[in-house]
């Protein structure tokens, strides 16, 4: 991770942003970006990447399945800096990230429905329910 860190971090220097216009910069983003709230969730704490310095798209606006489920790693990165980050938890913050959250849900398009859906059998051993997305990158972002 560190290198990816390393990578992403020398990329927004040179181009005071890295801009989202695919290529090796924003592959790595990506991928050190998931690795980053992976560790982050494993280890209760905020993510490394500085992610104010990058451009990413946070908006609603209408674009790929891709897009939308790169905002909503996004979101997920955002809610865990602001749980476990050095200032805290404020309720304002916590309340427009829960506003996005919502935002994201009713937006998002409807290729991101489960194609199956079985609630858990707990009498099974069941811990989550079983659901199927017709796409990787849509469960990936839900």
């Amino acid at each position: 991770m560190l290198g990816i860190q390393v990578f992403v971090s020398a990329s927004a220097r040179d181009h005071n942003a890295l801009t989202m216009r695919g290529g090796l910069s924003e592959a790595a983003f990506w991928v050190g970006l998931r690795q980053e709230i992976y560790s982050a969730m494993m280890k209760h704490q905020s993510i490394q990447l500085q992610l104010p310095q990058i451009l990413i798209d946070r908006s609603f606006e209408p674009t790929s399945d891709f897009g939308w489920a790169n905002r909503g790693v996004v979101h997920c990165a955002d809610v865990l800096n602001c749980c476990f980050g050095p200032a805290g938890v404020s309720l304002s913050h916590w309340l427009e990230l829960k506003e996005a959250s919502e935002r994201w849900d009713a937006e998002k398009p409807s290729s991101f429905r489960p194609i199956y859906w079985r609630e858990a059998e707990r009498g099974r051993g069941d811990a989550f329910p079983e659901i199927w997305h017709s796409h990787a990158c849509h469960s990936e972002s839900v």
